[in-house]
């Protein structure tokens, strides 16, 4: 018997799976390509400004005096924390007895609070509420404070609203109300630091810091316990110690704005002008800063956390990182051509030689960066130190110098990297700001983080 010959089945090839395979591999090249690039990061202009200052925390020193009880007693106010209080004006009243403290505490459960005091405390709270953060845990025992005072200033309200029904129920001598010996501003706080002088201030006032304490209270006081603090002028002063090395750069800033420099404060983002003087007091180096108003801003402040701003420049921020250097040549304007196609001047007429030794004029594209006062800063493939360019009517000429480096970024906003000069007026290590008006870079262009990882019209997208 014939063995058979087994057939073989022809191999058959799906043009279906080969096209799967070759995008596959087409896939899995494109990710490692993409994988080993560098990756861009894109960065969009603001307007901003860099500052040069000084930080630093200042104690306040202030024509100031407090006040002690004159007899035993309960006190209530006639007047707000931190109202001015003229000489002669009642301040306060003392309760000797304590039955007009009783008294008040049963009209206070029948009167009603007016809609504007219900709403200075809303309106404390509502700040408190926003201004709040575990970094100023202190703000609120400030808060505490200023609520405390607008209750308290309730009951005074009280208290006057029913001065004579009180007379008549309990006689004058019941209580007595005491006068300021002088015009002033009241505080109903203090830190034992009132008689402090700038000769006395050394390191240690900045180490141990005593803290306001409250002066009100519905308790009774004892004959010569501390009832209020007053503040008898508009004048005060902030001393700020300051590093020896930064003592000639604050007198120069001082110099160049007339003996004044710019405070900013950290408690309320508050920015002003102060006298400043620069003084050697105990060993140590300290800014003292004069001022003429808001003494009652901080009238409850003794510590206050400020900037002294020896300059400020705005502008447009770009970060260091994206600022890319250019090698360009100077030449004087007039040696700037319009080309055959252009009606710009943005060609330089090359001189060369042909194989006769006879000169010859060609016209080459260059990039113009800058004209300014008869400069031009320009920019050509293949243009080389020692290159010889005709002016204009190819009368004169001259060779290319040495290039110069100006530096610039990579601006994307067509699609590609084009190189936009920069003309910085400040910089730090992150950031700088660079001039509005010498600059072509606007507000909101898209530019390149990380300019070491492009080149000069790649495409990007």
């Amino acid at each position: 018997m014939a063995d058979r010959q087994k057939k073989r089945s022809p191999i058959s090839i799906n043009l279906g799976t080969i096209v799967f395979f070759l995008i596959m591999i087409y896939l899995a090249f494109y990710v490692v390509i993409y994988l080993s690039k560098d990756k861009l990061a894109v960065y969009e202009v603001s307007a901003s400004n860099i500052e040069d200052k000084i930080s630093g925390t200042g104690i306040i020193l202030r024509d100031e005096k407090v006040y002690d009880l004159e007899q035993d007693g309960y006190v209530n106010h006639y007047v707000q924390d931190s109202a001015k209080v003229s000489k002669g004006g009642t301040v306060y009243m003392i309760d000797t007895t304590g039955k007009i403290q009783a008294y008040l505490n049963g009209l206070e459960a029948r009167e009603i609070m007016t809609e504007t005091e219900r709403d200075r405390i809303i309106e404390r709270l509502r700040a408190f509420s926003e201004s709040y953060s575990d970094d100023h845990f202190s703000v609120v025992y400030e808060s505490h404070r200023e609520i405390s005072h607008d209750l308290t200033a309730y009951i005074d309200t009280v208290l006057a609203k029913h001065s004579k029904e009180l007379q008549k129920k309990y006689g004058k001598k019941s209580y007595v109300s005491v006068k300021a010996g002088d015009s002033g501003i009241v505080s109903f706080s203090s830190d034992g630091m009132e008689g402090l002088t700038t000769k006395e201030i050394n390191r240690d006032v900045f180490i141990n810091k005593p803290k306001m304490v409250e002066l009100q209270t519905s308790d009774k006081q004892q004959k010569g316990d501390p009832v209020y603090r007053l503040v008898s002028k508009q004048q005060w002063s902030l001393v700020v110690p300051i590093d020896e090395g930064d003592q000639a750069r604050l007198e120069q800033a001082i110099e160049e704005n007339d003996s004044r420099i710019q405070v900013f404060f950290g408690k309320d983002n508050f920015t002003t002008w102060a006298s400043c003087d620069c003084r050697k007091i105990n060993g140590s180096y300290y800014a003292i800063l004069s001022f003429d108003d808001y003494v009652q801003r901080y009238i409850n402040q003794r510590y206050l956390y400020v900037d002294l701003i020896l300059s400020s420049t705005k502008g447009l921020k770009i970060p260091s990182s994206s600022i890319v250097d250019k090698e360009v040549f100077q030449i004087p304007d007039n040696y700037l051509v319009r080309g055959s196609n252009s009606s710009s001047k943005d060609h330089v007429n090359l001189v060369t030689e042909d194989q006769e030794g006879k000169r010859k004029i060609s016209q080459k594209n260059v990039k113009v960066y800058k004209n300014q006062d008869g400069i031009a800063w320009i920019y050509g493939t293949g243009l080389e130190e020692g290159t010889e360019i005709a002016d204009e009517r190819q009368e004169n000429t001259m060779t290319l110098p040495e290039t110069t480096t100006i530096q610039g970024v990579y601006s994307i906003n067509r699609g590609y990297t084009i190189f936009r000069l920069i003309s910085i007026e400040q910089r730090n290590e992150d950031y700088c700001i660079i001039s509005i008006n010498d600059s072509d870079v606007a507000l909101y262009d898209r530019i390149i983080l990380n300019s070491n990882t492009v080149k000069e019209n790649q495409v990007i997208y």
